[in-house]
């Protein structure tokens, strides 16, 4: 679609298409659960088809190409891929990883769902953590000012909750927002928007974690990329 929600287009990609990111390039990466990664130009026009095995999930990509993607499949791991799609490594995180992002230098997060934690890992696959947030963690998201927000899905709990950590960690904060949030993205003003797929809204957040408005939208929005562009534009631009 277009900035103003024109339609574009439709473009055939693997079976069961999860995440979703963008490269330096405009080139679209899909994570497909059939295992595999579908590579496409800005235009849609299908580039490459990488097999990777297991049931990926949620991908991100930083600004050297490099492309990092969660397994859903028991395996308890995080793929890296070069742009071309050949193996760089597959490295072990939580219970379950979930949503993935990349912060301005490099560092991979990764929400693990059934250990109500995330984990760090730098560019060369060195684990840290793992850093304890709400319950079911799923979606992730990394401010300009390299601050951590994961959406806590609750799982029906009735903890629907965003986290907020530091660069390095820590605890800053725990704020509501709708009934089973699994997206989160951030965007050029620091503004925190959350898809809660259990109240078919979203909820946008200052900075602070302040509510500043609750939108209602259509049924279960759900996203495990980072859907307003401001992680291609920070991240992966490098324009910060």
């Amino acid at each position: 679609m277009s900035s103003s929600g024109g339609w574009l287009g439709t473009f055939p990609v693997g079976n069961s298409p999860e995440g979703i990111a963008i490269d330096a390039d405009g080139n679209i990466l899909v994570a497909n659960f059939d295992g595999t990664i579908s590579k496409l130009s800005s235009l849609g026009v299908p580039l490459d088809t990488f097999n990777i095995g297991g049931q990926p999930w949620g991908i991100a990509v930083n600004m050297d190409g490099t492309i990092w993607i969660t397994d859903r499949s028991g395996s308890n791991t995080v793929s890296k891929l070069s742009s071309l799609g050949a193996s760089l490594g597959t490295f072990t995180v939580g219970d379950t990883p979930w949503g993935i992002a990349v912060d301005a230098d490099g560092n991979v997060w990764v929400t693990n769902y059934f250990n109500n934690s995330v984990s760090k890992l730098n560019s060369s696959g060195n684990s840290f953590g793992p850093y304890p947030v709400g319950r079911h963690p799923s979606g992730i998201a990394v401010d300009k000012e390299g601050n951590i927000w994961v959406a806590n899905n609750g799982y029906s709990s009735g903890n629907s909750t965003v986290s907020k950590l530091s660069s390095l960690g820590a605890w800053l904060g725990t704020f509501p927002v709708g009934n089973s949030p699994q997206g989160i993205a951030v965007d050029a003003e620091n503004n925190v928007w959350v898809a809660n797929s259990g109240s078919n809204t979203v909820s946008k957040l200052s900075s602070l974690g302040n509510p500043l408005n609750t939108i209602s939208v259509g049924n279960r929005p759900t996203s495990f990329g980072d859907f307003t562009g401001f992680a291609l534009q920070y991240f992966v631009l490098g324009r910060r």
